[in-house]
């Protein structure tokens, strides 16, 4: 294919006439040889710019125009066209722009040159529009138009030839059809109804034309309402059709006159666009004229009487639910109800079942639901002994309308919907053949029905539908399903013994049903039948079941709505576990692993569980990877709860293992539960004390002091170490204090030489802050036989009573009389002799303050002051055996002697007080002798 953009740009023109006089010839040449011309539509349009300026003779430009004209018609029906797409249309378009230029220049206006202008411009716009370049295409039919006017202006029609005016008037009326399909396209809406409107014009004043033209006239008519339609001009489209129906003959106005079909389709599209406009009346004016020009057989009359329908409906001329009035036999208008005209439509034989189904969801939706049941009853009643798909659908339809009135309707509404469902599906068993997929799509609807109202909160309806749907269910091989959905809508509606009898059926079918498995483990639960739960989780545990998130779900559901138990504990253990395998389809499930952790530690509380249980549960939490703070947070916090309740009944060996399961899940918390961590570190070391305490076998008390040591220790090194760096000093001290009394205490029992030396002094030191700590390591050490740490915390009590103003108090008095007693057995003046000598001037002097009152007071019984006493004499006398220590044994003895003479005054058995009271002082002159 040649190229003439090439061949042009080969030699540049010197001037426009160059360029058009190679253009032409270059065309012409081509034509001659047959071949087909590449032209670049830019070559044509720069041709078409110079013209104004180029100075031209106006013959030469006339010619030009003819010449290309001739090469457009002859290479436009050649068996290789010449010239195609927009460089034809462009060529065509220069053609009658040289002309119409040529025939100004001249001031010639010849008929003939007029004529072939007015059908060339025409034919150019025709050639645009073809090419969807619609503003191109009115550029030249509106020149086609201005033509066509100069030339009837001028006087050229009326003399024109009887063929030639014909010719003429036919174009005309083209160039206005033509204008207006591409005005209507540009978006010039008015414009385009004023191409139709002279179109029609033309037609009307040329009878003959009519006749041949018509057609294309009224296509032109519809194409535009559709475009006007499709981009909201409703109102232009209405005009449009009813200019189309002015162009029609008019014929006799009774019921007996003969069809118009053409105006009865005109009518019927413009009665919808009056519903689109919500000029209801005329709407139907206009569906009923429609309906009144067709024949009563004719399919147009079906689709008038749809027409009519849609109408009325939109009028809202019934109420919903009105009662259908049957058809007025031997009418063939319709009447004027929407019942009668809808009855009548689906009766008849035309209307096809498409159309009879969307009409019938239509009055559904319009809430005409009488109206819709008989239309059903008659459609089905017209295709009975038909095919079984067209009646299929049909069942369909009603089963969809109807359930979906089921489930809108209330507890106590919707009967009329219920009995018409119920009769529609006798109606489809009873039937002797079906579609195949019938079956399925009713069960699935029926199943859905049951679901939606098993979820409102109606599941002794859903059962119904459930139970409906199970012969269904049986043809598809979904019986197990049936049987399962129903148990759950029994369980929901609190009927757990036919639940479980739809659930083993349900088993039954499918022996892997793992949704029936759940309902019965469910149903076993709550009935409390440990044999068949147990039996259950054996089985899902033995993956026999594939037991997923989804039904893990259900059971967290429903056995929150419900007491806690063991077996309830039971299952939630399995579930933990199963989310612990599979974490992202628990969290997709709702129950992450998080929440089923918590949800089982609270049911294993709550139902009563032995501690070991939830130790066993808290260890596994421990354990488990990535276990977030707040979770081990919280977890603590419940194990820590349930320690002191253990604490409070004395069960210090469960109580033990919680603690250190509470410790395991703060190591989870990180820096944070530093301060807690010591604090559960002393709790333990306590309570395994006091389990040590409680143990009858002594190997097994000295391991359980041997841990607690251990436990002081670690939490002692955990406040040291850089992760306490934000416990506050205070909390640190006070922790360290109590871990390194429990330290202190624990190895005192167990007497370890660790006590000895400085390591027990710096020990003690931490540990003896308080009077309380301190009493109480005394007594533990006194009770363990180890009178050197029990002289070590007296001695710490003394000093901590004495910078608290306390020395003289009945405490302090206490403390030192028990020194003075583990003294007794040295012989040698220790630092403790001040302390012994006043622990009896206290005594005496608490004795003597009472004089009057008889008896011992109740801070020195008589069993302690005769203690006391004798503690003192054999003290004393045990000091002055060896020589150099009279003056202190005598400062002993007379300390004794003072007490004695102070008890004998209130001793029940004076007579034996005296005696020992004499003897002292015979001891006492003995030891002053060998000062």
């Amino acid at each position: 294919m040649d190229s003439l953009a090439c061949s042009l740009e080969d030699e540049p023109p010197q001037a426009t006439s160059t360029s058009l006089e190679a253009f032409v010839s270059r065309l012409e040449v081509a034509l001659a040889a047959g071949r087909a011309l590449d032209v670049d539509p830019g070559t044509v349009e720069g041709i078409a710019r110079g013209l104004p300026g180029a100075s031209l003779p106006p013959l030469s430009v006339k010619r030009a125009g003819h010449r290309l004209w001739q090469v457009c018609a002859t290479g436009a029906t050649a068996r290789t066209p010449l010239l195609s797409g927009p460089a034809a249309a462009g060529t065509r378009e220069l053609a009658c722009e040289l002309i119409e230029m040529g025939m100004a220049q001249t001031g010639s206006w010849g008929a003939g040159d007029q004529f072939d202008l007015i059908l060339q411009w025409a034919v150019t716009g025709k050639a645009w529009l073809d090419l969807e370049k619609h503003a191109a295409a009115v550029r030249c039919l509106s020149r086609s138009s201005a033509a066509w006017d100069s030339y009837s202006q001028d006087g050229h029609a009326a003399g024109a030839p009887e063929a030639e005016a014909e010719r003429l008037v036919e174009a005309a009326l083209q160039t206005q059809l033509w204008m207006s399909s591409a005005m209507a396209q540009t978006g010039s809406y008015d414009q385009a109804f004023i191409a139709l409107s002279k179109a029609a014009g033309i037609l009307k004043n040329s009878p003959a034309l009519a006749e041949v033209s018509q057609g294309a006239f009224l296509a032109a008519c519809r194409e535009q309402a559709a475009v006007l339609r499709k981009r909201g001009s409703t109102r232009l489209a209405a005009d449009a059709l009813l200019l189309a129906c002015t162009v029609l003959p008019v014929e006799g106005g009774s019921k007996g006159c003969r069809a118009q079909p053409e105006r009865a389709d005109l009518l019927r599209e413009l009665a919808l666009c009056h519903v689109e406009l919500r000029e209801h009346e005329t709407a139907v004016l206009h569906a009923r004229e429609a309906l009144r020009l067709e024949a009563v057989d004719s399919s147009g009359h079906a689709k008038s009487l749809r027409a009519l329908l849609s109408a009325l409906c939109a009028s809202g001329a019934a109420a919903r639910g009105a009662p259908a009035a049957p058809a007025a036999a031997g009418r063939g208008s319709g009447g004027d109800d929407i019942g009668e005209a809808a009855l009548s439509f689906v009766a008849h034989r035309r209307a096809k079942l498409a159309d009879c189904l969307d009409m019938c969801r239509d009055l559904a939706d319009r809430g005409l639901d009488a109206t819709f049941l008989a239309c059903l009853a008659r459609l089905r009643g017209r295709l009975r002994g038909g095919g079984p798909g067209e009646l299929g659908a049909v069942w369909l339809l009603g089963a969809q309308v109807l359930a979906s009135r089921i489930e809108e309707a209330g507890p106590d509404g919707g009967e009329a919907a219920v009995d018409g469902l119920c009769e529609l599906l006798d109606d489809v068993e009873a039937a002797e053949e079906r579609p195949p997929q019938l079956a399925a799509q009713l069960s699935s609807l029926l199943w859905g029905l049951g679901e939606a109202l098993c979820r409102s909160g109606r599941p002794l309806a859903a059962t119904a539908w459930l139970h409906r749907a199970l012969p269904l269910l049986g043809e598809e091989g979904h019986v197990a399903a049936g049987w399962r959905v129903l148990a759950a809508c029994h369980f929901k509606a609190g009927e757990v013994d036919q639940a479980r009898r739809c659930a083993e059926t349900a088993l039954a079918y499918d022996p892997a049903d793992a949704h029936a498995a759940t309902l019965l483990l469910l149903h076993a639960v709550v009935q409390g039948e440990a044999d068949v739960a147990h039996g259950l989780l054996k089985r899902v545990r033995a993956q026999e079941f594939s037991f997923s998130a989804v039904q893990a779900a259900y059971l967290v559901q429903e056995m929150g709505k419900r007491p806690p138990s063991k077996l309830h504990l039971d299952c939630m253990e399995l579930i933990w576990e199963t989310s612990l395998e599979d974490p992202v389809s628990a969290q997709e499930a709702g129950i992450p692993p998080q929440r089923l952790l918590r949800l089982l530690l609270e049911t294993c509380t709550a139902s009563g569980e032995p501690a070991a249980r939830l130790a066993r549960y808290l260890g596994k939490a421990a354990s488990v990877a990535g276990l977030p703070e707040a979770d081990a947070a919280w977890c603590a916090e419940l194990a820590w709860s349930r320690s002191s309740e253990l604490m409070a009944e004395g069960q210090w060996a469960d109580c033990t293992v919680l603690l250190e399961r509470t410790h395991a899940l703060l190591c989870c918390c990180g820096a944070t539960a530093a301060a807690a961590q010591a604090e559960c570190a002393a709790a333990i070391a306590r309570s395994l004390l006091q389990q040590a305490r409680k143990e009858g076998n002594e190997k097994d008390a000295r391991d359980l002091r041997q841990r607690a040591v251990a436990w002081a220790e670690r939490g002692r090194s955990g406040l040291h170490s850089r992760g306490c760096a934000a416990v506050s000093g205070r909390e640190k001290a006070a922790a360290d204090q109590a871990l390194a009394s429990l330290q202190f205490e624990a190895l005192c029992l167990l007497g370890s030489p660790l006590l000895e030396g400085a390591p027990g002094e710096e020990l003690l030191a931490v540990a003896a802050k308080e009077r309380a700590v301190v009493a109480r390591l005394a007594r533990r050490a006194v009770e363990a036989d180890n009178a050197v740490q029990a002289t070590r915390c007296l001695r710490a009590y003394l000093r901590i009573a004495a910078s608290e103003e306390d020395a003289g108090g009945a405490a302090a008095a206490a403390a030192r009389r028990e020194l003075a007693g583990l003294r007794a057995s040295g012989g040698t003046p220790g630092d403790d002799d001040e302390e012994a000598v006043r622990a009896c001037e206290e005594a005496s002097r608490l004795l003597r303050s009472g004089a009057a009152a008889p008896g011992f007071p109740s801070q020195l019984p008589e069993k302690e002051a005769l203690w006391l006493a004798a503690v003192t004499w054999n003290s004393g006398t045990e000091l002055a055996a060896p020589p150099g220590n009279d003056g202190f044994a005598a400062r002993r003895l007379r300390a004794g002697l003072d007490l004695f003479k102070a008890i004998g005054e209130r001793a029940a058995n004076g007579g034996d007080v005296k005696r020992l009271h004499a003897r002292l002082e015979v001891a006492l002159a003995a030891c002053e002798v060998g000062q």
